[in-house]
């Protein structure tokens, strides 16, 4: 390739352009670095809210239950339609609780009362009775006092709870000692308890009401954590609880992961629930972090390389305008100079012009000197614009004060006539006419003189004024 053809792709308007392409596809490379790396602490940020948030809102609901059922007990139940009242409400403000029961110290001078209250209730003989027995006649051995389960609404009729011996349920043991010695809320293990006729794995949360009452809230955990949670689940995160008490790997609830986990980035937390310890577990899916960076990354490199490309378009576009202007600059230079030129021209042109104007007249003014007369011009009003010097040596009289004035004041009388029709015959037949009359010079003396006129005519204004010129003479005037 030769030079000729190399060196416009060198040019500015090439290069130029050509660099700033280069220089923000590389600024927009390192915004997208920038970016993934913003976009990654970002989405772990947002996985830590999260996390955060699973754990506050299985808080809250723990904690708004155990208010709920304390109120419950505040209600100060004495009957089975009572309770059945209370109860309903606190069903319906938790949809997801399987069924609630009051369980109550009973002393045994009141057992046969309470035995006739639950007969009557149930319709059917009811004694205290242990809670894998429903048979009437298998009643508790006598004691001191007696730790029953008094009223009891479940979601499943089939079934009642109602006179079960609380503490002679194994799972439920140790944790209502706990609850009625220290006065808090505890927890049972996941397990299969049938007491409603409906076998299911159940957790019941004790929550103290008083020294000698418990209420019992028995919910499926994978039902009730799944509509805890299920507001801020999503596929993109999968999410699983444990009982770390129970020291089991089967989970108490988990939401599957909707593509491959990302193990590096799993958050826990720890909750407690009474006496139990529950672990929330939320793992990330592998596509989260590129489903977040891939829509940022291509915005910002559709906006980086139109940007660049702009720039490239617009910077190309002025180059080009700049080398336009610069020819035409070039151009207008060139003409400049010959505009220059030519008028110096004109200038020397005008000043040789002007001299011969000046020679001419001074030729003029010479030779009116030397024939000894003078010349004016009149407009057609024959008022005196333009009068010779030698009109003050004829005249006697200022060329001031002959200027301006009409010089028919300066006809002697006898010949106004005639030089008014001397000037109506250089209009009319277009040439000079010549008379001989006086003018009247200072102290009204006549001066005889010979008079050329010559009248100025215009195409479209007629007549505009006279050219004449005045020569003494020696003889009388003569009346034509």
């Amino acid at each position: 390739m030769s030079l000729a053809r190399i060196k416009p792709l060198l040019s500015p308007l090439t290069l130029l352009p050509l660099a700033l392409v280069l220089a923000g596809a590389l600024l927009t490379w390192q915004v997208d670095v920038s970016s993934r790396d913003d976009t990654r602490r970002q989405t772990e940020r947002w996985l830590a809210a999260q996390q955060l948030g699973y754990t506050l809102v299985l808080e809250q609901r723990l904690a708004l239950m155990q208010e709920s059922a304390r109120r419950l007990a505040d209600a100060r139940i004495n009957s089975l339609q009572q309770f059945r009242h209370q109860a309903t409400g606190f069903l319906e403000q938790y949809p997801d609780v399987r069924g609630v029961e009051v369980i109550r110290r009973i002393p045994d001078a009141l057992r046969d009362l309470i035995e006739a209250q639950l007969s009557q209730e149930a319709q059917q003989p009811v004694r205290f009775r242990d809670w894998q027995s429903e048979a009437t006649d298998d009643a508790a051995p006598e004691s001191d006092q007696y730790l029953v389960v008094r009223w009891a609404l479940a979601r499943s009729t089939s079934g009642t709870t109602a006179g079960i011996l609380a503490d002679s349920v194994p799972l439920w043991r140790q944790e209502l000692a706990t609850t009625l010695s220290e006065q808090t809320l505890t927890a049972t293990a996941l397990a299969s308890l049938e007491l409603d006729g409906t076998p299911a794995q159940t957790i019941r949360l004790f929550v103290p009401a008083s020294g000698n009452e418990v209420i019992a809230v028995a919910i499926t955990p994978e039902r009730w954590l799944g509509a805890t949670l299920g507001g801020q689940l999503t596929a993109q995160l999968g999410v699983k609880v444990h009982d770390l008490t129970q020291h089991t790997k089967a989970p108490l609830f988990e939401y599957p992961l909707s593509g491959e986990a990302l193990p590096a980035q799993t958050l826990r937390t720890e909750v407690r629930v009474g006496n139990r310890q529950w672990m929330v577990t939320t793992v990330p899916a592998h596509g989260l972090f590129q489903q977040a960076t891939a829509r940022s990354r291509q915005t910002i490199w559709l906006v980086g390389l139109a940007s660049s490309a702009f720039a490239a378009i617009l910077v190309a576009w002025l180059l080009a305008g700049r080398r336009r202007d610069q020819r035409q600059r070039a151009l207008a230079d060139q003409s400049r100079q010959q505009l220059t030129q030519r008028l110096d021209n004109i200038g020397v042109e005008k000043h040789i012009l002007h001299q011969a104007l000046a020679e001419s007249g001074d030729r003029s003014r010479d030779l009116v000197r030397l024939v000894g007369g003078f010349v004016c011009e009149l407009d057609e009003d024959l008022r005196i614009g333009f009068v010779s010097e030698p009109a003050t040596d004829m005249l006697r009289i200022a060329v001031a004060e002959l200027s301006g004035h009409s010089l028919l004041q300066r006809v002697a009388p006898s010949y106004r006539d005639n030089f008014i029709a001397t000037l109506k015959a250089a209009r009319e037949e277009r040439q000079m006419q010549r008379i001989d009359l006086d003018l009247l010079g200072a102290d009204d003396q006549p001066v005889p003189v010979t008079v050329r006129v010559l009248a100025q005519l215009h195409p479209v204004d007629g007549c505009t004024g006279y050219r004449l010129s005045a020569v003494p003479r020696h003889s009388p005037a003569r009346e034509d």
